[in-house]
Protein backbone atom coordinates (compact mmCIF):
# COMPACT_ATOMS: atom_id res chain seq x y z
CA UNK A 1 0.00 0.00 0.00
CA UNK A 2 2.84 2.40 0.85
CA UNK A 3 4.61 1.58 -2.46
CA UNK A 4 1.47 2.40 -4.46
CA UNK A 5 1.08 5.66 -2.55
CA UNK A 6 4.73 6.55 -3.19
CA UNK A 7 4.39 5.76 -6.91
CA UNK A 8 1.28 7.93 -7.14
CA UNK A 9 3.03 10.78 -5.32
CA UNK A 10 6.06 10.46 -7.62
CA UNK A 11 3.82 10.70 -10.69
CA UNK A 12 2.12 13.79 -9.28
CA UNK A 13 5.52 15.29 -8.50
CA UNK A 14 6.81 14.68 -12.04
CA UNK A 15 3.61 16.14 -13.49
CA UNK A 16 3.98 19.18 -11.24
CA UNK A 17 7.60 19.69 -12.35
CA UNK A 18 6.62 19.47 -16.02
CA UNK A 19 3.84 22.01 -15.55
CA UNK A 20 6.14 24.39 -13.70
CA UNK A 21 8.79 24.16 -16.42
CA UNK A 22 6.23 24.77 -19.15
CA UNK A 23 4.86 27.78 -17.33
CA UNK A 24 8.36 29.19 -16.85
CA UNK A 25 9.26 29.14 -20.54
CA UNK A 26 9.87 32.72 -21.53
CA UNK A 27 7.52 34.68 -23.71
CA UNK A 28 10.34 34.75 -26.26
CA UNK A 29 8.99 31.55 -27.78
CA UNK A 30 5.51 33.02 -28.15
CA UNK A 31 6.32 36.29 -29.89
CA UNK A 32 8.73 36.43 -32.85
CA UNK A 33 9.60 40.04 -32.03
CA UNK A 34 11.21 38.90 -28.79
CA UNK A 35 13.64 36.64 -30.67
CA UNK A 36 14.43 39.27 -33.33
CA UNK A 37 17.94 39.78 -31.94
CA UNK A 38 18.85 36.29 -33.21
CA UNK A 39 17.56 37.04 -36.72
CA UNK A 40 19.69 37.98 -39.75
CA UNK A 41 18.43 41.56 -39.45
CA UNK A 42 20.36 41.86 -36.17
CA UNK A 43 23.72 40.64 -37.54
CA UNK A 44 24.99 44.24 -37.47
CA UNK A 45 24.02 44.89 -33.85
CA UNK A 46 26.88 46.26 -31.78
CA UNK A 47 27.91 44.82 -28.44
CA UNK A 48 26.30 47.82 -26.74
CA UNK A 49 23.05 47.15 -28.59
CA UNK A 50 23.16 43.46 -27.64
CA UNK A 51 23.64 44.40 -24.00
CA UNK A 52 20.81 46.93 -24.22
CA UNK A 53 18.53 44.27 -25.74
CA UNK A 54 19.28 41.83 -22.90
CA UNK A 55 18.78 44.53 -20.28
CA UNK A 56 15.75 46.42 -21.57
CA UNK A 57 13.66 44.20 -23.83
CA UNK A 58 11.03 42.24 -21.93
CA UNK A 59 7.87 42.72 -24.00
CA UNK A 60 6.94 42.85 -27.66
CA UNK A 61 6.48 46.62 -27.34
CA UNK A 62 10.02 46.98 -25.98
CA UNK A 63 11.32 44.85 -28.85
CA UNK A 64 9.47 46.91 -31.47
CA UNK A 65 10.79 50.13 -29.96
CA UNK A 66 14.35 48.73 -30.03
CA UNK A 67 13.99 47.52 -33.65
CA UNK A 68 12.60 50.88 -34.79
CA UNK A 69 15.54 52.67 -33.16
CA UNK A 70 18.01 50.14 -34.65
CA UNK A 71 16.84 50.92 -38.18
CA UNK A 72 16.31 54.66 -37.55
CA UNK A 73 19.98 55.05 -36.58
CA UNK A 74 21.16 53.18 -39.67
CA UNK A 75 18.76 54.73 -42.16
CA UNK A 76 16.23 53.54 -44.71
CA UNK A 77 18.87 52.59 -47.30
CA UNK A 78 20.54 50.24 -44.80
CA UNK A 79 17.26 48.43 -44.22
CA UNK A 80 16.63 48.14 -47.96
CA UNK A 81 20.16 46.82 -48.64
CA UNK A 82 19.95 44.43 -45.70
CA UNK A 83 16.66 42.96 -46.90
CA UNK A 84 18.11 42.55 -50.41
CA UNK A 85 21.11 40.67 -49.00
CA UNK A 86 18.88 38.47 -46.84
CA UNK A 87 16.68 37.59 -49.82
CA UNK A 88 19.73 36.75 -51.93
CA UNK A 89 21.28 34.63 -49.17
CA UNK A 90 18.00 32.77 -48.68
CA UNK A 91 17.78 32.03 -52.40
CA UNK A 92 21.41 30.91 -52.87
CA UNK A 93 22.73 29.46 -49.60
CA UNK A 94 19.83 27.47 -48.12
CA UNK A 95 20.69 24.05 -46.74
CA UNK A 96 17.85 21.56 -46.27
CA UNK A 97 15.23 23.49 -44.27
CA UNK A 98 17.67 26.12 -42.96
CA UNK A 99 17.20 29.50 -44.67
CA UNK A 100 20.33 30.67 -46.44
CA UNK A 101 20.54 33.81 -44.33
CA UNK A 102 21.06 31.63 -41.24
CA UNK A 103 23.92 29.58 -42.70
CA UNK A 104 27.58 30.53 -42.35
CA UNK A 105 27.86 31.43 -46.04
CA UNK A 106 24.67 33.47 -45.88
CA UNK A 107 25.85 35.32 -42.80
CA UNK A 108 29.18 36.09 -44.49
CA UNK A 109 27.36 37.37 -47.57
CA UNK A 110 25.04 39.53 -45.47
CA UNK A 111 27.88 41.01 -43.43
CA UNK A 112 30.42 41.46 -46.25
CA UNK A 113 28.15 42.02 -49.23
CA UNK A 114 28.64 40.79 -52.77
CA UNK A 115 32.15 40.11 -54.06
CA UNK A 116 34.15 42.72 -55.93
CA UNK A 117 35.26 40.12 -58.44
CA UNK A 118 34.22 36.59 -59.28
CA UNK A 119 36.38 33.94 -60.90
CA UNK A 120 34.90 30.79 -62.38
CA UNK A 121 36.78 27.52 -62.61
CA UNK A 122 35.24 24.73 -64.69
CA UNK A 123 36.41 21.20 -63.98
CA UNK A 124 35.36 18.06 -65.79
CA UNK A 125 34.32 14.76 -64.28
CA UNK A 126 37.99 13.94 -63.60
CA UNK A 127 38.33 17.08 -61.52
CA UNK A 128 41.16 18.46 -63.65
CA UNK A 129 41.10 22.21 -64.04
CA UNK A 130 40.51 23.48 -67.55
CA UNK A 131 41.96 26.96 -67.10
CA UNK A 132 44.80 26.42 -69.57
CA UNK A 133 42.79 24.23 -71.90
CA UNK A 134 41.72 25.42 -75.33
CA UNK A 135 38.26 24.19 -74.33
CA UNK A 136 38.05 26.68 -71.48
CA UNK A 137 34.58 28.24 -71.31
CA UNK A 138 33.39 25.99 -74.15
CA UNK A 139 31.85 23.16 -72.18
CA UNK A 140 30.04 20.66 -74.38
CA UNK A 141 26.68 19.09 -73.63
CA UNK A 142 27.87 15.55 -73.10
CA UNK A 143 28.04 13.11 -70.21
CA UNK A 144 31.48 14.28 -69.07
CA UNK A 145 30.69 17.98 -68.89
CA UNK A 146 27.19 17.44 -67.49
CA UNK A 147 28.92 15.93 -64.43
CA UNK A 148 31.35 18.83 -64.21
CA UNK A 149 31.77 20.97 -61.16
CA UNK A 150 31.83 24.71 -61.39
CA UNK A 151 33.68 26.49 -58.62
CA UNK A 152 33.15 30.18 -58.00
CA UNK A 153 35.82 32.09 -56.12
CA UNK A 154 34.85 35.45 -54.73
CA UNK A 155 37.74 37.86 -54.46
Amino acid sequence: MKLASFTMNARHFVLLIVLVLVSLTPAFAADPLLSWIKSPEAYFATSDELAKWKKEVATAQDAQKFIDEYFRVRGAQFKKDLNTRIEFADSKFSVAKVPGSRTAMGRAFILLGPPNEQKTNHTGATGAAMENSPLNNRMQDNSIERGARVTYTWV
